[in-house]
């Protein structure tokens, strides 16, 4: 391994590690705590549910692998992509860096890297493409029917903006998927941002391949992913439902797709400090829910399943790097 690849894979875990750090140092255990005394037994609820949720994700990740599926079980999969989940969710470069481990992770299994990737990003396609659908669906519900809650200004504007937004990304995506032409040959490039842009595109042109010509794993893909959304939605019901509101579930959905959605605009901030707790309050406040301990207590609630999730994340990933030491010190990260 080359010393600059060494350099990068520790700043990696060094960046992991200190956004982690500012994550538990900004978490109030001891709201945590009473919160989760309040809810007592029911908190489980809530997990099952995410996981629930997270099985139906791998579910749709797994179908994308095609034949290489046969070479790793829906479980170890499911611990991949929690792990890659984690990562995402810790690390400055979001994405990128939890998908990029997802591919490194599989490569230990016998998949090919291209595979790999191709399987890793196509699944992130469906499942764009699946939430996108789901939060239209429930932001039309939501505009046909009258709110179960009493009057609160500025929701319309605020469901207005985020179905704006919803609409205007999936537009672009599908632009740039049906336009982009195929990769070519080019010499080698001694630039890592280059080989990256080329790997990448290379990867995006062999998505567009896969949902024109595996129009069934695509679907099928699409469906899980849909299926996905769903589930996790009922996290939210769950818990508006415990702090004694009558929710529906297209309510539920309603507000996990639009919280997902303005998550979506602070994705390079680790851990989606502070994002995400404003999510939650601009989708309560569309749903006339304006009490700020109402706030205070589901963004609470979320923070701590996050928590939960996270901390068995990081305990797969010291497993799996125990287990596959040789290959993934010897591999780029």
């Amino acid at each position: 391994m080359s010393r600059r690849r060494k350099i990068l894979k520790r700043a990696f875990f060094v960046s992991v590690i200190v956004c982690v750090g500012l994550f538990v140092w900004h978490t109030d255990f001891t709201a945590v705590k009473s919160e989760i005394y309040a809810l007592g037994h029911r908190f489980f609820y809530l997990l099952l549910v995410s996981f629930a949720a997270y099985f139906f994700g791998t579910l749709g990740w797994y179908v994308c692998l095609g034949d290489a599926a046969q070479k790793i079980s829906i479980m170890r999969l499911f611990i991949i992509r929690q792990v890659g989940e984690t990562i995402a969710l810790y690390n400055p470069t979001n994405i990128i860096a939890g998908d990029m481990y997802k591919a490194q992770l599989l490569k230990t299994y016998g998949i090919d890297e291209k595979v790999g990737l191709t399987s890793v990003v196509s699944s992130r396609m469906t499942a764009v493409l699946s939430q996108v659908a789901m939060a239209l669906i429930a932001f039309a519900w939501l505009f046909a029917y009258p709110f179960s809650f009493e009057a609160s200004a500025g929701r319309i504007e605020a469901l207005f903006a985020i179905s704006v937004v919803t609409v205007v990304g999936i537009v672009l995506f599908l632009l740039l998927i049906k336009y982009l032409p195929a990769p070519t040959e080019l010499p080698e490039t001694p630039h890592w941002w280059k080989r990256f842009g080329r790997k990448f595109h290379e990867v995006l042109y062999a998505c567009r391949q896969f949902q024109m010509h595996q129009k069934k794993a695509f679907y099928l893909s699409f469906s899980f992913f849909a299926v996905h959304w769903v589930v996790g939605s009922l996290e939210c019901l769950l818990i508006l439902r415990f702090l004694g509101f009558d929710v529906g579930m297209m309510e539920g959905l309603a507000m996990d797709m639009g919280i997902i959605v303005l998550k979506s605009f602070g994705a390079f901030v680790p851990a989606q400090w502070g994002v995400e707790e404003l999510a939650n309050k601009v989708v309560l406040v569309v749903l006339g829910i304006s009490a700020t301990s109402v706030w205070m207590t589901v963004s609470i609630i979320r923070r701590t399943r996050q928590c939960c999730w996270a901390l068995m994340g990081f305990a797969w990933l010291a497993w799996l790097r125990y287990k596959h030491h040789r290959f993934l010190t010897s591999e780029a990260v």
